[in-house]
């Protein structure tokens, strides 16, 4: 698979969520208080899944000059169990099997076929938590009320009154 591709607009906010850096400058994220998942694949499989979960998808074919590398086609090589996530959810979203299909003749159509896919829903997701990101100071709540505001998650207390008052025992991270 290639290098996965994100809208740039959404750079920022992997680097705040997934507190990596590959930067050294100002706006350098590598810390723990606005880290929610421990890397970007984590948090690129998580966008991308609630793109399909909620069909929400937005092609980069649009603004090729305005998109950012966010997971490096020699990181994925090394990790043959993301490729395999992102195959089911590009088989889930075609609906056929053959898009996995190894043939010399049409390997580089399917590889263009499930990358269009993963890109398209993993900037749905993104989008989609940009949204919630922005309504609440505190991105691991945010996104929790966002999962529980569409019914995909229940019975976890997203009050950020009372969690100001509360301990940090009850931090969450998504790994």
């Amino acid at each position: 698979m290639k290098t996965i591709k994100c809208h740039k607009e959404y750079e920022d906010l992997v680097r705040e969520l997934s507190g990596e850096s590959d930067r050294k400058d100002t706006k350098s994220h590598d810390n723990i208080e606005t880290r929610i998942f421990t890397n970007r694949y984590d948090l690129m499989l998580f966008a991308v899944s609630l793109g399909y979960n909620l069909n929400k998808k937005f092609s980069n074919a649009d603004k090729k000059s305005e998109t950012w590398e966010m997971i490096p086609s020699n990181t994925l090589a090394r990790n043959e169990s993301i490729i395999h996530q992102l195959n089911l959810i590009a088989v889930a979203s075609s609906q056929k099997v053959e898009i996995l299909d190894k043939k010399s003749n049409i390997i580089d159509q399917n590889t263009e076929e499930i990358q269009e896919i993963v890109e398209s829903y993993l900037n749905g997701g993104l989008n989609q938590i940009k949204d919630w990101c922005s309504d609440i100071k505190d991105n691991h709540r945010s996104i929790i009320a966002g999962l529980k505001g569409l019914n995909i998650i229940e019975g976890i207390n997203t009050d950020i009154e009372e969690s100001e008052e509360s301990d940090e025992s009850d931090e969450i991270l998504f790994t």
